[in-house]
């Protein structure tokens, strides 16, 4: 296989190396510009619980915030931290989801695999995303590429990982 990131879009942020048996696909964590102003936010969340305690705020209020500190602090973390892998082998394929560390892998053979498609995903304020996705033989589908920064980086996600399979276009 030929360099897979010769036609790399210039602004994409997924890194794709070659390796003995295949290629690997890096989606990088903070690929969202929220990523960045959630370091703003992290102070205010750690340091809250604290400013509740000293200024006695009554319990049900503390409560509240310390379920909603949880869920922004999962969500911060997953921003700043998140991210996944794909590896295409001659074989097979390994998707791994991580959170700072492997968290679920996923193996699928080369066999199973019916086709690789885009689709529109989530749009927010910044740019629409798209979503990559493996459809597989027995109908199912799975989520490898989510959030690509536009079509053409899509397309171009696509456009390697069928030829790393081996599948037509």
């Amino acid at each position: 296989m030929e360099n897979p990131a010769k036609d790399q879009p210039v602004d994409s942020r997924i890194e794709v190396s070659p390796m003995s048996r295949g290629i690997e696909i890096r989606f990088l964590p903070s690929r969202h510009p929220i990523a960045w102003v959630s370091f703003i936010l992290a102070p205010v969340l750690v340091g809250s619980p604290i400013i509740f305690y000293i200024a006695q705020v009554p319990a049900p209020a503390q409560i509240f915030f310390a379920a909603t500190n949880l869920f922004l602090t999962t969500f911060v973390l997953h921003l700043w931290l998140g991210g996944s892998n794909i590896e295409v082998l001659s074989d097979e394929i390994i998707v791994s989801y991580n959170l700072g560390f492997t968290f679920h892998t996923k193996r699928l053979e080369a066999t199973q695999i019916k086709k690789v498609e885009a689709s529109f995903g989530p749009q927010n304020e910044f740019a629409p995303r798209f979503l990559v996705s493996l459809e597989l033989k027995d109908g199912k589908s799975i989520l490898i590429g989510r959030g690509t920064k536009g079509e053409a980086e899509a397309e171009w996600l696509v456009k390697i990982l069928n030829e790393a399979i081996g599948l037509d276009a």
